[in-house]
This record gives C-alpha cells, structure tokens and sequence, in this order.
C-alpha cells in the first residue's frame, strides 16, 4: 500500500471516528511507521466494539431492550426517589422499600430470562439488595 493510500486510509477512519472535527489533518504530519500504528489502534478499536456486543444486539453500556429491563430500571429510580424523599414524602420509605424490591426481581427476571446484557438492568438489583439487608438487620439486629 502506498504512503497516500494509507493516509487517505487513516483519514477516512479518523472521520468515521469523529476526531478530526478541525480543518487541520493532523495525519498529514505523521511518518508511515505512527500511521501504521494508528491504523492498528482504530481496528482494535473496532474490534472491541464487535466482541462487546452480545448476539442479541445489545451492548452492556446501551439501554435496556425488553419490557421488565426498563420496568427495573424505572423501579429502581423510583425507589432512590421515594428513599431520599422520606421525610418530604409520608410513607415514600415504604413505597420505596416495595420499588426497590420489585424492581430487582424484574432485573433478575430480564437478566436470566430475557437475556438482558445492560448495565441498567445490572444495576437495579442494588435497591433489592439494600433492601433484603435492611430487613434482614431488622430481623437480626431488632432495637
């Protein structure tokens, strides 16, 4: 490959890339050795993106893809709403208690059942969580 279609090469990949939002090519400047490397780097790049998608099309960093996995998420949030909002809120604690804990057997039921792979979904099981030890601390530390 020559030295102008590896650069027109390396170009064409740093604007699908979205870095050269500049009018300079900063490209231009480099010797065939560093594009060579830098071509290496965006297929790698690539690459990481291809193995991080699972086959149902759903990387873990994108939002969720089934009903119970947004129902979780939505849940979830509701119960960190409701929890910080107690005192504000008449009964918003236990509101949130019972949120929090749907909203975790939802995330559960998406991530064995539907195959859920979002990290959303991975992380509505805190609220279930800190509410099975707040309860399991009633029960074993009662005042």
């Amino acid at each position: 490959m020559t030295h102008a279609a590896e650069l027109q090469q390396i170009k064409n990949l740093i604007s699908l890339a979205g870095l050269s939002d500049t009018g300079r090519q900063p490209v231009e400047i480099l010797e065939p050795r560093a594009m060579m490397d830098l071509r290496m780097f965006f297929i790698f790049i690539q690459e990481l993106r291809c193995r991080m998608t699972d086959q149902s099309g759903s990387p873990l960093w994108q939002r969720p893809s089934t009903r119970p996995g947004w129902w979780a998420v939505g849940l979830a949030a509701a119960s960190i709403v409701l929890n910080l909002a107690w005192s504000i809120l008449p009964g918003g604690a236990v509101l949130g208690f019972i949120c929090g804990f749907v909203g975790g057997v939802l995330a559960l039921i998406a991530l064995i059942r539907r195959q859920e792979h979002s990290w959303l979904v991975f992380l509505s099981i805190l609220p279930m969580l800190s509410v099975l030890f707040f309860i399991l601390g009633e029960i074993l530390i009662p005042h």
